[in-house]
């Protein structure tokens, strides 16, 4: 039987063998524009940042430290620099933690607070590894709302949790803004 130019019983038409897989391209394509993912190799060369531990003047225990630490993980994550250590960066990014503060902003009858503000606020610096600066931002905040809890206990969690997301938040920011520098002097 010759099934030459219709097709065969059984067989898909040439064609759709492929469509399965253009349609898979389409839709990873089409989810992964403006979500941040990218193809490695692709885009904006990578710039060898080295991260100075935080130089902490806050009066939080430890606020530092977790901040720190985020400023490397999210730094691992993005995908316009690259962790480096000190003598193989191409530039270098110190961060002091000026404060740290919190206030009541809801209360209840009997002015007992409600949901506390915790706000953070650090000074940024980008320099050469010749010490050259080429940016600082001063007064870069970021905050959290926590809630108060039933106990002391339950309040002092819910303010660690927020403490953990705000560092978070504060490393994102300062990150972005250096990027920015860095994206403009490519």
């Amino acid at each position: 039987m010759d099934c030459r130019g219709r097709g065969c019983p059984g067989e898909r038409p040439r064609g759709a063998r492929r469509l399965p897989l253009l349609l898979l391209l389409c839709l990873v394509s089409a989810l992964g524009a403006g979500c941040g993912y990218r193809l490695v190799g692709h885009g904006a060369p990578s710039r060898a940042l080295w991260i100075a531990p935080v130089a902490d003047a806050g009066d939080v225990p430890l606020f530092g430290a977790t901040l720190a630490a985020e400023l490397n993980r999210q730094a691992v994550d993005r995908g316009d620099v690259s962790v480096a250590r000190r003598r193989g960066a191409d530039v270098h990014l110190t961060v002091r933690l000026d404060r740290v503060w919190e206030a009541g902003v809801a209360f209840v009858a009997g002015d007992l607070v409600r949901e506390y503000l915790l706000t953070a606020e650090v000074t940024a610096t980008l320099s050469s590894p010749a010490g050259e600066v080429l940016w600082r931002g001063s007064g870069i905040r970021a905050d959290r709302e926590f809630p108060a809890g039933l106990s002391i206990n339950e309040t002092q969690t819910n303010k660690e949790r927020a403490q953990a997301l705000l560092a978070g938040d504060l490393a994102r920011e300062v990150l972005r803004r250096a990027s920015l520098v860095l994206g403009a002097g490519s």
